[in-house]
C-alpha cells in the first residue's frame, strides 16, 4: 500500500512539475482521478504519521483545490460562444477559417454549426502553415488561435504569403484575426 501512495503521489507530481516546461497537466483530465487520489493519500496519512508527509499532503489538495477552483468556476475558459457570435455572423460562403491549434474546430463548429460553404484548415500547433494556403481574391480568411503567443508567429507566415491584416479580436483566450487579399 505505502508504494502505491507513493507511485500515485510521484506521477501526480512528475506531470506537475515537467508541466512547468512543456504544459502536460490539465486539471480537467485529473479530476476523474481526485477520489481515488484523495483515498490513496488518506490511506497515506494513516500509514504515515509524520508532521512532513501531513504538510506534504495538506498542501498537494490546497493545490488540487485551486486547480478545480478554476476548472469549475469556468476561469481561463475560452470563449468561443462569443467568438462566433461577434464574428460568424461576418463568414460568408466561400471565405477560409484557418483553425491554429487543431483541436478548436469542434468546439467553434458547436457554436458555429457546421457549414460546407466555406474552407475550414487545421494547423496543428508548433506545425507550419501549409504552403499551399494562399488568401483567395475577394475573400476573407478569419484565422482563429487558441493561444495569444502563437499569433504572432503565424500572422507574419500569413503576411508573407499576401495575406492583408484586416483586424483582430480577444474572446478569453480565443483570438479571431480578420486577413483580405492583396488586389
Amino acid at each position: 500500500m505505502v508504494r502505491l501512495y507513493l507511485a500515485i503521489l510521484f506521477s501526480v507530481l512528475a506531470a506537475m512539475i515537467l508541466s512547468w516546461i512543456k504544459p502536460c497537466y490539465q486539471p480537467r483530465n485529473m479530476m476523474m482521478l481526485l477520489p481515488l487520489f484523495t483515498a490513496v493519500m488518506a490511506c497515506g496519512l494513516c500509514l504515515f504519521r509524520r508532521p512532513g508527509v501531513i504538510a506534504a499532503s495538506v498542501v498537494l489538495a490546497f493545490m488540487l483545490h485551486a486547480s478545480y477552483s478554476v476548472f469549475a468556476t469556468g476561469a481561463g475558459h475560452h470563449d468561443y460562444r462569443g467568438a462566433v457570435a461577434e464574428v460568424g455572423g461576418e463568414i460568408q460562403p466561400g471565405d477560409t477559417i484557418v483553425f491554429y491549434a487543431s483541436y478548436i474546430d469542434k468546439p467553434w463548429e458547436y457554436y458555429a454549426g457546421k457549414r460546407d460553404d466555406i474552407v475550414k484548415v487545421k494547423i496543428g500547433r508548433g506545425q507550419p502553415v501549409p504552403r499551399g494556403l494562399t488568401p483567395a481574391l475577394g475573400g476573407t480568411t478569419f484565422a482563429v488561435y487558441a493561444n495569444t503567443n502563437d499569433y504572432m508567429r503565424v500572422d507574419s507566415a500569413l503576411r508573407k504569403r499576401g495575406f492583408t491584416f484586416i483586424g483582430a479580436k480577444e474572446f478569453n483566450g480565443i483570438t479571431v484575426v480578420k486577413y483580405g487579399s492583396q488586389e
